[in-house]
């Protein structure tokens, strides 16, 4: 007899025997926990498919310890092309002064040539103008 049956007995007035009711008591138990077993285990599964991903997951992860010593690596290229730089302005800075000290020195060269052509100038004039 189903549910359905045995309710509709009790609703038209019929009574159902003691036995009956227990026996769909206990098949609607049964059925509840089978369903029950069911959902817990899906759900069981399902988490432990989520746990299997994220120890996945987790294995993939850079530990503090690499990390550290990437920066470090890091770090240390870092400064070694910052000293190389740094050199490389250095020499530059060098090359500027020896090149205004060079234009300078033309400069001076220049004033020599004026001034000794100056020179040559009015000792001509001294010269001439003497009887």
């Amino acid at each position: 007899m189903t549910d359905t049956q045995s309710t509709r007995r009790v609703t038209n007035g019929d009574f159902v025997s003691l036995k009956e009711y227990f026996e769909m008591k206990f098949t609607a138990m049964d059925r509840a926990l089978t369903l029950a077993q069911e959902t817990n285990n899906a759900r069981l599964e399902r988490m432990n498919e989520f746990r299997a991903a994220m120890q996945d997951q987790s294995g993939h992860f850079v530990t503090r310890q690499e990390a550290d010593a990437a920066r470090n690596q890091s770090m240390a290229e870092i400064r070694l092309e910052i000293a190389g730089i740094c050199a490389d302005i250095e020499a530059l800075q060098k090359y500027q002064a020896t090149m205004e000290g060079k234009a300078s020195q033309s400069s001076v060269t220049w004033a020599y040539i004026v001034g000794g052509i100056g020179i040559i100038l009015s000792l001509w004039d001294f010269l001439r103008s003497m009887p």
